[in-house]
Parts: C-alpha cells; sequence; structure tokens
C-alpha cells in the first residue's frame, strides 16, 4: 500500500513537472513549439507511407492486373504505369521525410537557444547546450509521437474497429504490468530491473505488434474480415500505433531522467 501511494506520488510530481515545462514552451515560444510538432507528425506521416507502398508494388507486381482492392481511380493508369507511379511517390514520401527531419532539427535548435538567451544563462558550456537543445527535441517528438498514435488509433477504429480494441486491450495490459513492477518494494535489485524495462519499451512495441496481427490472421480465417485493403491498412497503422506510443514513453523517461531534469530546470524552468 505504502508502495502504491508512492508510485502514485511520483507520477503526480512528474504530472506537475511537465506541465510546468509544457507552459514555459508554449509562453516562451508557441510558433516554433507548434511548428516543431506539425513537422514530427507530417515526417510519421511521410515515414508511414513510405513504408506503405512498396508493400502495395510488391503485391502489384505479383498480379496478373492491378486488384480490385486498389482504390478505383488506379485503374486507369495501367499496372506498369501505376508501378512507376507508386514508386515515384515512396522516394519522394522519404525526401519529405528527411527534410522534415532537417528541417524540425534547426528548429529545435534555433528554439532552445532563443530559450537559454532568455534564461540569461551565459555560463552554460557548449556540451549543456547540447544536452539543452536535445532535452527540447525529445518534447517535441513525445508530443508529435503521441498526438500521431492517437490519430492511427482513431483512424484503425474506423476501419477496423476490432483491431483497434486489439492495441487498446495491449496497452492496458502493458501499463498495468508497469504499475505492478513500479509499485513493489524499492531495493536496488528491483529498481534495476526497472531501468532495464524502462530501456526496453520501444522494444515492446514489436512485441505488441503481434497481438493485432495474430488476431487479424484469424479474423481472415473466420471469414469476418472487412477486406485486405483495411487489413492491410489496419496493420501498418497498427504498428505505427504501439511503436510512436512507446517511442513517446521513452522519450518521457529520458526527458525526466535525473541528468536530463537537471539541465531542463537549470535551463528553461527555473529563471522563467
Amino acid at each position: 500500500m505504502i508502495s502504491q501511494k508512492y508510485s502514485n506520488h511520483k507520477i503526480f510530481i512528474f504530472l506537475v513537472w511537465y506541465i510546468q515545462l509544457s507552459k514555459v514552451f508554449f509562453i516562451k515560444s508557441p510558433k516554433q513549439l507548434l511548428f516543431a510538432v506539425g513537422l514530427g507528425l507530417f515526417s510519421e506521416f511521410c515515414s508511414l507511407v513510405g513504408s506503405a507502398l512498396p508493400i502495395k508494388i510488391i503485391l502489384l507486381m505479383g498480379s496478373d492486373s492491378i486488384p480490385k482492392y486498389f482504390p478505383s481511380f488506379m485503374m486507369d493508369f495501367g499496372k506498369n504505369n501505376l508501378i512507376y507511379l507508386l514508386t515515384l511517390a515512396s522516394i519522394f514520401c522519404w525526401v519529405l521525410f528527411i527534410i522534415s527531419e532537417l528541417t524540425s532539427d534547426k528548429i529545435c535548435q534555433s528554439s532552445s537557444k532563443k530559450l537559454i538567451i532568455q534564461s540569461a544563462l551565459k555560463e552554460l558550456s557548449s556540451r549543456d547546450r547540447e544536452q539543452a537543445k536535445k532535452a527540447y527535441e525529445r518534447y517535441t517528438k513525445s508530443i508529435s509521437d503521441l498526438i500521431f498514435s492517437l490519430v492511427a488509433f482513431i483512424t484503425i477504429l474506423f476501419i477496423y474497429p476490432a483491431v483497434a480494441y486489439v492495441c487498446l486491450g495491449y496497452l492496458i495490459f502493458f501499463y498495468l504490468f508497469l504499475m505492478l513492477i513500479f509499485s513493489i518494494d524499492h531495493s536496488k535489485r528491483v529498481a534495476d530491473t526497472r531501468q532495464r524495462i524502462l530501456d526496453w519499451i520501444p522494444a515492446s512495441s514489436n512485441i505488441g505488434f503481434f497481438a493485432p496481427f495474430l488476431f487479424m490472421i484469424f479474423d481472415y480465417t473466420q471469414g469476418t474480415s472487412p477486406g485486405i485493403l483495411y487489413a492491410l491498412i489496419s496493420v501498418i497503422l497498427s504498428r505505427q500505433l504501439l511503436r510512436g506510443h512507446m517511442r513517446g514513453l521513452k522519450s518521457l523517461n529520458l526527458l525526466y531522467s535525473y541528468k536530463t531534469r537537471n539541465i531542463i530546470e537549470t535551463c528553461y524552468i527555473t529563471k522563467s
């Protein structure tokens, strides 16, 4: 019971700290922050489309004609022309992804520099400035990852509701597992185990992906699947949903780590 209260207290402290940090960023650099988050969402979208198109190209190459589950407006292009068009579109998406990532990095660098200047801290070393920039970048990435995960969940909810519920069930199970681990005693060995679990957060999305994937296979064999195209879109989105969510959670963990938290409080919060 005491451990559970301690865990809840730590969560409350983190939420207050995160809200305070968000308030500083939104008040002092609202345009740059929104632009950086928007670019993060755009780069995620480009990555999603750029990864999905090669799958469609392979499916198209293995068919004698354009499959019926392709959109009707694509039927007029012809098989070979459509392959070329989708290939160019995939390359274009990855080019846009690289540009948006580089632009986002520049914005994070200029925004963190502006905030440090406003805090009147001239004695910061170059290493501390780089850490402050990375912290600002992690903050924007955490927001864009979690928002993109929410958008992916809502999209799956409309096209394949059962898969959305499976993904939600896995996330609930994952958070219950974390709550269990963090509510037990606080010995050194348990603390080390917790840290290893937090380090493996991104990898847990790969494990969790098997839940919606296996469900879709079962649903297809039972003849209740909404169709190949919806299943294909849902399997890609479910992977992005889980990966984005776990990556955002990892960013929040790194953001609140002892060393990074000290840099953030020194550069952004303390003097605000």
